[in-house]
């Protein structure tokens, strides 16, 4: 069993005898004055594992920008104009490219994809052809990823994916329900529906991002490549505070389902657009893309590119050391953009919350104070037994701002202080994490406690 295996039986198990007094949900409707999210957001980054990030609020009228950490572990602290991967919020761009090139006339929403695809050898498995709204809107059938896509790669799997691979998977695909009939995210789809526009329009994505939006709203900061100009304001991804590489996806046909790199500012003009749609200089873009062109659920809808919970329009994305969330209630005409260089996947959750406080709650924990220096003497490389599976693994424990995260893979947990010696897991209510060091013997362990079970991890100090 390897790590990812590893963190999967962890999640199957159920507690439910422990209960955290160290909890707080901390609503904003709860705030007597919008200037106290200043404060709010420093608490969010003194408990996630982030390196920086930032926050836009479109609201009453006005962009506000919030910014916290830096580009990198101890370098330039990020503003409004760093730039991070913004990975599948590049699928709304690539949605109002297709909408684009339909008022060009070199495509139609329903048109098949052999259309454009005459040397591949489509498999005819249901009577219904996949056309390029059900690309759009994630209901072609077609898997979440392509399965010529080499997966044991996590930092760079993107990076040169070649149009043979593409037609490959196409070729070898299995679709799990005709086209139309069911909502099924597909980064597989979207990146081809990009693969598919540069053939229609003859020219490449960076130019058709270019030409189109990007260059209507002057964001001069978003490309899938970086100028030599805006490489100095790249922030570096991070997965539990070390440094990882970028997705690059110049040398890919998928550049559209996730390539693009912006900033909080750029996107600002982005959202602001979206927000008021109507009065747009590219309304005829952007509003097709916000119609509902799938019902999933009464409260869930799907536009091509965006999807819609309820009054909220939202989108996020994740790449190998960034998260992202870009979102608006038109009733409220509110709009929030959250940019974050770690893998810590609270920037979606933080983002709704921001825009619907009532029916989506954020945690924040209240932390019993424990000395830094205690709490960096329980970073180390663990190891744990689990006598029934026969197996050992790896766990490692570091300290991210004021808060110790545990890395199993590529699962990130959160321990909040109990004691200075014990801690529980912010995701996975129940955990009893309980550090010893026994000077003696050189060693540190920890005492991990669940239902019916307690592990002892080992580590040389």
């Amino acid at each position: 069993m390897n790590r990812c295996q590893f963190s999967s039986v962890l999640s199957k198990i159920i507690f439910a005898f422990l209960v955290i007094q160290s909890t707080i949900v901390f609503s904003l409707e709860e705030s007597s004055s919008r200037d106290n999210l200043q404060e709010y957001f420093q608490d969010v980054y003194e408990n996630t594992a982030t390196v920086g990030f930032v926050v836009g609020i479109i609201e009453n009228g006005q962009t506000k920008f919030y910014c916290f950490g830096n580009k990198t572990v101890n370098g330039d602290p990020v503003d409004p104009n760093t730039i991070f991967e913004i990975g599948s919020i590049s699928k709304l761009f690539t949605s109002n490219l297709l909408i684009d090139q339909v008022l060009h006339g070199n495509v139609n929403l329903d048109d098949p994809i052999d259309m454009y695809l005459e040397d591949v050898k489509l498999p005819s498995s249901f009577d219904k052809k996949i056309t390029l709204r059900h690309l759009a809107s994630h209901t072609s059938g077609l898997p979440k990823l392509p399965n010529t896509l080499n997966r044991s790669r996590y930092e760079d799997i993107y990076e040169n994916f070649s149009k043979e691979e593409l037609y490959t998977a196409l070729e070898t695909r299995v679709v799990s329900r005709a086209p139309g009939k069911g909502y099924e995210y597909s980064n597989f789809g979207s990146g081809l529906l990009s693969h598919i526009l540069t053939i229609a329009s003859g020219k490449t994505y960076e130019e058709l991002l270019f030409n189109g939006v990007c260059s209507s709203f002057k964001m001069m900061s978003t490309s899938v490549k970086l100028s030599s100009e805006n490489s100095f304001y790249m922030a570096t991804g991070h997965h539990i505070n070390r440094p990882i590489s970028f997705w690059n996806f110049t040398s890919s046909t998928l550049e559209g389902m996730g390539g693009i790199r912006s900033s909080v500012r750029d996107l600002s003009k982005y959202l602001w657009e979206n927000l008021h749609a109507a009065e747009s200089i590219l309304s005829d873009v952007l509003e097709p893309c916000l119609d509902t062109h799938f019902e999933a659920s009464p409260e869930f809808q799907v536009g091509l590119g965006w999807h819609k919970l309820n009054a909220i329009s939202r989108h996020s994305g994740g790449t190998a050391g960034f998260r992202s969330f870009i979102g608006f209630d038109a009733e409220k005409n509110k709009g929030v953009i959250i940019l974050n260089n770690s893998s810590d996947d609270f920037p979606s959750s933080l983002g709704l919350h921001l825009l619907d406080p009532s029916k989506y709650p954020f945690e924040i924990f209240s932390k019993i104070s424990v000395p830094q220096d205690t709490l960096k003497a329980y970073e180390g490389v663990y190891e744990i037994y689990m006598p029934e599976f026969e197996i050992s693994q790896k766990i490692e424990v570091f300290l991210c701002s004021k808060t110790l995260i545990t890395a199993v893979g590529k699962e990130i947990y959160h321990l909040v202080p109990l004691s200075d010696d014990s801690f529980a897991l912010k995701e996975r209510p129940g955990a009893l994490w309980k550090f010893e060091i026994d000077q003696e013997t050189n060693s540190k362990k920890i005492l991990i406690q669940e239902p019916y079970t307690r592990y002892e991890a080992v580590s040389k100090i």
